[in-house]
């Protein structure tokens, strides 16, 4: 089994890159479903999962490695799949996306992208001194966090060994193995950054700096 490593998010652009301008967005026929709550009712009102397939508006034409949509979702062209393949990699599977549009392109003929979905689970968290969470909701399952997320702690002995992953408090945050790593690493893929999970999202001002390139990494072994 190899170790966790990193989580893995979009990259951080230089200040001047519009936000918008690096994210896919939703295009209509896209939805949420809804999470109601019989006894707290509007307190514990909140989206669901997504509903619907994914509709798209893309950014750009040429469709990068991987590309973030607004809502967190990971799209990515085949030649991205094909090196995932190519390597062995587990944990996601995929669903066809339909490109409704690309901005600024007024021809027909779009990009095809897929939706990388985690299915790998890296099990509940090991909590660290300073974090807790309250008890589930009866009516809906609802847990509240009582502070602030201070790095993302895997527990091996619940990891599945997946090499792409998330936990079940924090599914939108994506978690590679050593091996994940080195493949996005080694091949320089666009539009993402990799950092140990420990570290999430705790950054100062001069490390946030140095995660405006393209790739950053460091090797660490979280199963240690």
């Amino acid at each position: 089994m190899t170790s966790t490593t990193a989580a893995f998010e979009e990259c951080l652009y230089s200040q001047h890159t519009p936000r918008s301008a690096r994210h896919a967005t939703w295009a209509p026929g896209t939805d949420f479903s809804q999470i109601t709550c019989p006894l707290e009712h509007e307190n514990h009102m909140r989206p669901g999962p997504r509903c619907t397939p994914l509709y798209v508006n893309l950014p750009y034409l040429h469709l990068p490695d991987i590309l973030w949509t607004s809502y967190g979702e990971i799209l990515v062209p085949e030649r991205t799949i094909d090196l995932f393949q190519k390597h062995g990699l587990t944990g996601f599977a995929l669903k066809p996306v339909t490109v409704v549009s690309v901005k600024g392109y007024r021809g027909s003929s779009f990009p095809r992208a897929w939706e990388l979905v985690v299915i790998g689970n890296a099990g509940p968290e090991i909590l660290k001194p300073g974090r807790s969470y309250g008890p589930p909701c009866p009516g809906c399952g609802l847990r509240e966090k009582h502070n602030e997320i201070n790095g993302i702690h895997v527990n091996p002995a619940t990891w599945d060994g997946s090499d792409i992953s998330c936990t079940t408090d924090y599914p939108r945050i994506r978690i590679l193995s050593e091996k994940a790593k080195d493949v996005i690493m080694g091949h320089k893929l666009e539009y993402c950054v990799i950092y140990p999970a420990e570290q999430y999202p705790t950054f100062g001002g001069g490390y946030l700096e140095r995660l405006r390139a393209k790739i950053y990494a460091r090797d660490r072994n979280l199963s240690r």
